[in-house]
This record gives structure tokens, sequence and C-alpha cells, in this order.
């Protein structure tokens, strides 16, 4: 009985023993971030969580967080492998209960440790959320009008050109709307030849973005133009392997740079280091230019109308005041886009100021009435349907469609050009931020 009774405490403490083991493997450690809204925005609601949870839970601030203010959120405590693991979904709401960047994409986990800041940037800043171990405001300042200058061209202003051979300047590939979140420079060289390099990370790394220039070396008498741009797009892939998929000479882009464009895709590298490369590739006799994309294999399905609707927009900026953008401009969100002017007479040229067409994206009824007989679907590329519906039906049918142009005499004016009728052009007048003038119909409000 004794034996039974010392067997039956051994076993009560190996059950113990295994308890206390769990206990600690299950330790939680506290979260606690600080959020600075630096959007321009009011923000009301702040929702964080784990991947996992199913869902957002309860809002993290409990009052408005006006622009320049900061919060304290304490997030709870969590085991190890939920913070290394699971990550966190985040997303900001405005006092309309709308996400204040429409751009962000919070489906996205985000990874950060206790004492992190979160810096929310404005939804014009080619990246959304900065985590950093702390905030100085001044810093961010400049990193704010930085990514904003991004998020408009590409990648900034025109180069000065120190070669006494030229005039000064070198014109500067952009154009592009960039339709990716959370975006990292990793490389921003200007050189003193007018070649420059920029380069970017998306999607947490797995798209590579490259806008580069380099003194053409096309030797004319000896090369072949295909396949001098093959060579240096694939220079850019940096690896022992090569497969090219496709190369051919793209008409329509060629009318828009007035010099020959020819797409090149292909493989760079073999196995998990395997990448894809879909490059625009130009010569303007001065100088090479490439606007290419670099995704992991995985990344570059179903982007391919991604880059063609970036690829679309791409011109060269043939002037100083093609390139700068205004210190003293009316309202920040506008541009200046004089492109392929008359250059007679160019100093005497008045400031234009254009929005980019990305900032059209939405949904417009006719007089701001959800029952409309007609409204407009325009995207982030400036891609328009115009749908038409009978009265009293809510079945709409599209009637035309085309893509947005800017106007080169008119400020805030751009040309709606269809692509399913030739030679139709529907004056567009941009009167604020959610109210367009179209043709002779009259006002559509954005309401979606």
């Amino acid at each position: 009985m004794k034996n039974k009774k010392k067997y039956l405490s051994i076993l009560a403490l190996a059950v113990l023993s295994l308890v206390l083991l769990a206990g600690f493997g299950e330790r939680k450690w506290p979260m606690q971030i600080t959020v600075v809204n630096r959007t321009t925005y009011p923000i009301a609601d702040i929702r964080c969580s784990l991947t996992s949870d199913e869902d957002w839970g309860p809002n993290r601030i409990e009052t408005t967080l006006e622009e320049g203010e900061s919060a304290d959120i304490d997030l709870g405590k969590f085991t190890e492998a939920e913070l290394t693991n699971d990550g966190f979904n985040f997303q900001f709401y405005g006092e309309d209960g709308e996400p204040v960047n429409p751009y962000y994409a919070p489906q996205d986990p985000l990874f950060f440790e206790h004492g992190d800041y979160l810096i929310l940037m404005p939804p014009d800043s080619s990246v959304s959320i900065f985590m950093d171990t702390g905030y100085d405001a001044a810093e961010y300042d400049q990193k704010i009008a930085e990514y904003s200058e991004q998020f408009d061209d590409g990648w900034g202003d025109l180069i000065l050109d120190e070669d006494p051979d030229t005039d000064g300047t070198i014109p500067v590939l952009m154009g592009g709307a960039l339709p990716f979140t959370n975006m990292q420079t990793l490389q921003a060289d200007n050189y003193s030849d007018g070649a420059y390099y920029y380069m970017d990370a998306a999607e947490g790394g797995q798209i590579i973005i490259v806008n580069m220039a380099q003194k053409s070396s096309l030797a004319v008498d000896v090369q072949d133009l295909e396949d001098y741009l093959i060579g240096c797009a694939l220079s850019l892939g940096e690896a022992d392997t090569y497969e090219l998929l496709s190369v051919y000479k793209d008409d329509d882009f060629t009318a828009n740079l007035s010099y020959p464009v020819y797409i090149i895709t292909y493989v760079a590298g073999e196995n998990e280091d395997a990448r894809k490369w879909t490059i625009f590739a130009a010569d303007t006799d001065n100088f090479t230019y490439l606007y290419g994309f670099c995704a992991t294999l995985d990344a570059a399905e179903g982007m391919e109308e991604v880059y063609q609707n970036i690829f679309s927009n791409l011109y060269l900026s043939e002037s100083e005041e093609d390139a700068w953008i205004a210190d003293d401009a009316p309202n920040e969100d506008l541009i200046e886009n004089i492109t392929e002017a008359d250059t007679s007479g160019m100093d005497n040229i008045p400031e234009l100021y254009q929005r980019n067409v990305s900032e059209f994206e939405g949904i417009w009824y006719y007089d701001g009435d959800f029952a409309a007989e007609t409204f407009l679907v325009i995207d982030g590329y400036g891609n328009w349907s115009y749908y038409q519906r009978a009265p009293g039906e809510a079945e709409a049918v599209e009637m035309d469609c085309g893509i947005l142009t800017y106007s080169t005499d008119e400020a805030s004016t751009y040309y709606a050009d269809s692509t399913m009728y030739d030679g139709v052009s529907i004056r567009v007048f941009d009167f604020a931020d959610d109210v367009l003038g179209w043709g002779d119909e009259g006002s559509y409000y954005r309401m979606e």
C-alpha cells in the first residue's frame, strides 16, 4: 500500500512538472506601440489584431488623432509564436468611417516590436506606414516630401547634367503611377554625366522597380537596336543564366515616347533565385532608358496588365518646366504638366498645373445622384468607362470607354479619348476634388 502511494506521488510530480513546463512555454510578452498621425487627415478609429484573429477587435484609440498627434496603444500580451509567425493586421479610419489611405493594403501582416513607432504617412506617399524605434517630426517632414514626390511621378525632378556637351539638363523617364503600397527606396543615384539609377522595393520585397538612364553606347553602324536593348535589359538581371521569353517593339509606346520602345521579358537565375523581369527599353541616341519590374515567379503572376498600364503613361520630360514641381502651387496635389508643347517662346509659357489622373479613381454619378441614368467609372491608371441605364432600371450598359490624357495648354483640363469610337475625345474639366465637368453633359460627382 505504501508503494502504491509513493507511485501516485511520483506520477503527480511528473504531471505537475509537465504543467509547469507548458506554462513556461506559453509565456506571453507585452506589446505596446505608438501611432503617429502624419496623414494630414483626422484619424478616428484604429484597428489592430493578429492575422489569425477572426475579427478586427475594438477601436484602439479613445479620441480622434489630428495631424501630428500621437497615441500610445497597449495591444495586450502575446506568445512568441504569435509575434513571430502571425504578425498583425492594421487599419486606420477617418471620421467618415472610411479608410484614410485607400492605397494601403491592411491584409499585409506587420511585424513590430514592443515600443515601436508606427508613422502613418499621407495617402499621396509611396510608403503608407513607416516603422521606427523613435519619432522626429523634422526627419519625417523630409521623408513625407521625398516619398510624396515619388508617388507623383516615379522618382522626381529633371536631373542636372555637368557634361558641357549638353544643355545642362537630362530628360527623365517619368509618369507611371505606381499602384503599390509599403514601398521602400533601395537606391537613388544621380551621376554627373546625367545618368541615374533608382530602385524601389514593393510587396514586401517580392517586386523590385528600377528606373535608370545611361549614356547611350549604341554603335549605330554596327549594332542592331533590338539586340543592343536586349543586352542592356539583361544586364539588370545580374545572373549567370537567362531565359529570354519575349521581345517586341510596341507601336503605341513608341508613339507616346517618339522613340522606338521595346518590351523585353526574361527570367534571370534558376530555382529559388529565379526572377522574372519585364522591361520598357528605349534609346534616344544620347541616352538609353530602362524602366523595369523584377518579381519572384509567384509575384509575377497576373502582373502583366499592371505593368502595361504603367508603361502606357511613361514619357520623357523634355524641358526643365516639364519636371519642376512648383513651390508655390495653389494645391500641393497639383503638378506641373507641360508636355510636347511648342517650345518657341518657352519663357513666356504660363505655369500649367494638372493632377495625376490616378487621383480620379472612383465612381462618378451625374449631378451627384446615385440613381442617375449615367455614371463614370475611372481606375487608378486613368482608364474610364461611361455607363447608361434606362429610367428606373438598375442594370447599366457600357456605352463608351477610353483613357484620360492631359491638356497641354489648359490648366485643370483633360481629354477622355475614346478607344471604342475613332476620333471621339471629350473635354473634361477638374472643378474640385470630387467634381468633374464631362463635355457638354454637366457635372459628375465622385460618390464611391
